[in-house]
């Protein structure tokens, strides 16, 4: 689980770098993340360092999404919910500009 809440904040800063870097400091637009492969493309291209697959991570890609702290029509903040599975539970990774929380989803049973 170290590794996966490592990886969430390599991944909040090479977002933040994104914006810092975007003409009018935003995060990317919702439509730009749409699965892990434009994730990993943003990221890296943004000093991050995600392997070629979700596997190799060890990480699920669920979703991306912007939106607006202060209603003043610009998408300021995002949310990025990520599951990983660690020993016999999966937890899911809410990867935000403020920090990382994280909650289990369910016990795994190896069969």
């Amino acid at each position: 689980m170290g590794r996966a809440v490592g990886t969430s904040e390599s991944l909040r800063a090479a977002l933040a770098s994104f914006a810092a870097d975007s003409s009018d400091n935003t995060f990317p637009a919702a439509d730009h993340i749409r699965d892990y492969a434009t994730l990993r493309a943003i990221v890296n291209q943004n000093g991050g360092t995600l392997k070629a697959t979700e596997a190799e991570m060890g990480i699920t890609f669920v979703s991306y999404g912007t939106h607006d702290t202060d209603a003043d029509g610009v998408a300021d903040s995002y949310v990025l919910t990520l599951v990983v599975v660690h020993e016999n539970h999966r937890q899911q990774l809410v990867v935000a500009p403020e920090g990382i929380t994280r909650g289990d989803l369910e016990t795994v049973t190896h069969r």
